[in-house]
């Protein structure tokens, strides 16, 4: 026999206070930078996005059967689904804007030309790439995110059999290492620079629990990420997935540059990233959540002629947790996270040109 429950936790008593940021920690490889003046002041923007996770939904199973010293148990599983409520589309994509137009306006305040898309579309390394536009807050092929690009910055991004953009391999990280060198040789040794920013609110914590029971705690805790794998309930229809099986998709925040190429690699590169993640505060509750469903166990059992035998429920539990947020407090947190590591990487970067 299955026992459904649903559990609805909310919070209540939660006080903004003045918003901040906690300690910025920059990760930075740079290569060369005096190189960096062959471009000749001409820089292309290849990738420009912010991504947001706004949702995320988590499963932890316990497996039943048989025990060890005589009895059984019954399985246990958990669901958790917490979200932000509140944030407008609106205010995000201004967001986005208007971190790309401080962006702009810094390179030509340092004597930058922007190359176009339609200049590097021409080039040999985007054929067979699609065409993009910003100004649209997509669904990403990350479940629970969004991603967004700035209104009237066009993109070339690679498809997938469905026409949507091909999704990162687990490995694509180490990938980027000689990213762009050969995009960059077709346009002169121009400087190649990829805006990659992670805006992350949900944090797991210790999940194991001695008693065997299912069990997921989430820690909210909105920062602009340094290297994080998203966990996602496996919703996929395989038959050979397993229960509570989960999906890992991972993310980052990077901003770099690049150019020339020597092998396979950059003339001159800078790349950033971040030791640590940087927090924003003061804008989500931070009080933790948690959803615990234990096994039913039976260790007498009834006695019948010959046997004895042993019945243990299955036990499942849903939980959603709602979290209301401050649409304009939540921006402009994002803003200062994203500017902060946009602005000084770039300085540090082209500054010296």
């Amino acid at each position: 026999m299955k026992k459904l429950l649903f559990i609805a936790f909310l919070c209540f008593g939660f006080q903004l206070k003045a918003q901040d940021l906690g300690e910025y920690k920059p990760l930075i490889t740079k290569f060369k930078l005096n190189k960096f003046s062959d471009a000749n002041n001409r820089i292309y923007i290849n990738k420009f996005n912010v991504n947001f996770q706004l949702y995320n939904e988590m499963i932890d199973h316990k497996n039943g059967g048989k025990m060890w010293r005589g009895g059984v148990k019954g399985d246990a599983t958990t669901r958790l689904a917490v979200g932000l409520q509140g944030i407008s589309e609106k205010d995000l994509q201004q967001t986005v804007d208007k971190l790309y137009e401080e962006f702009i306006s810094d390179l030509k305040a340092k004597g930058f030309t922007i190359i176009t898309a339609q200049e590097a579309g021409k080039t040999e390394y985007y054929q067979g790439w699609k065409a993009g536009k910003g100004g649209n807050v997509e669904m990403s092929n990350i479940p629970g995110v969004v991603s967004i690009s700035p209104s009237g910055y066009e993109y070339y991004y690679q498809a997938n059999k469905d026409g949507g953009k091909k999704k990162d391999g687990m490995f694509s990280n180490f990938s980027k290492i000689g990213e762009n060198t050969s995009l960059s040789k077709e346009l002169n040794d121009a400087i190649i620079a990829t805006v990659d920013l992670s805006i992350i609110f949900v944090e797991l914590g210790d999940n194991w629990n001695p008693t065997g029971a299912a069990k997921i705690k989430i820690k909210p805790n909105l920062r602009l990420a340094n290297s994080y794998g998203i966990l996602n309930e496996n919703k996929s229809k395989s038959i050979l997935k397993l229960k509570g099986s989960v999906t890992q998709d991972n993310v980052m925040s990077e901003v770099n540059f690049i150019s020339g190429k020597s092998g396979p690699n950059p003339t001159a590169s800078y790349k950033a990233s971040l030791k640590k993640s940087l927090e924003i505060d003061n804008v989500v509750n931070e009080d933790k959540i948690v959803s615990v469903v234990a096994q039913d166990v039976d260790k007498i059992g009834k006695e019948l002629p010959y046997f004895r035998l042993y019945s243990a429920e299955d036990r499942s539990v849903e939980n959603l947790q709602v979290i209301d947020v401050e649409s304009a407090k939540y921006a402009n947190g994002v803003y200062l996270a994203c500017k902060k590591m946009l602005m000084e990487n770039t300085a540090n970067a082209l500054g010296g040109i």
